[in-house]
């Protein structure tokens, strides 16, 4: 129970520091960015923030981000009461490592067979027209694979003529 207590008022007192300077400690907000995104998405190589940024839940502002091996990104952070953040990318987003594994699957499982599936490195915005990666089949043939984001973000993928 003390050690409860005594985080409460830790996170009491970082909040009523940061209202009364009315600024907030985005050194910890890229913290937060570079662990969220790396334990969803893959290796950060750095998280840029504003360094002045007011204190104002439900207020936004941006920061970057580039994982190893891609472009930078950017992501909208939304204070959120208590010192908290929420964090979104401002583009949809393919691991291309994760990606490959789920293509791979996809083709064993309707051939039967395993395919080499290559859709680059690290982490890849999805243009408007999808993400081409490609497969060469059991067979030695090639095939693109576009991989488009949907609703949500939800990403499917299909083999191109």
């Amino acid at each position: 129970m003390t050690a409860r207590i005594a985080t409460t008022v830790a996170v009491a007192a970082l909040v009523s520091l940061a209202a009364c300077r009315r600024r907030i400690d985005t050194a910890r907000g890229e913290r937060e960015i570079r662990d969220f995104f790396e334990a969803r998405l893959g290796p950060v190589e750095r998280v840029h923030c504003p360094t002045r940024v007011d204190a104002d839940p439900g207020g936004t502002f941006v920061c970057t981000i580039a994982f190893a091996r891609s472009p930078e990104l950017t992501v909208i952070v939304t204070q959120k009461p208590g010192a908290r953040f929420a964090f979104d990318l401002a583009e949809t987003v393919v691991s291309t490592s994760a990606i490959q594994r789920e293509i791979a699957a996809w083709v064993r499982e309707r051939t039967g067979a395993d395919a080499v599936i290559d859709c680059g490195a690290g982490v890849q915005p999805i243009p408007d027209g999808g993400y081409r990666c490609s497969a060469v089949l059991p067979d030695g043939g090639r095939k693109s694979v576009v991989v488009v984001a949907g609703p949500g973000g939800k990403l499917t993928w299909k083999m191109a003529d």
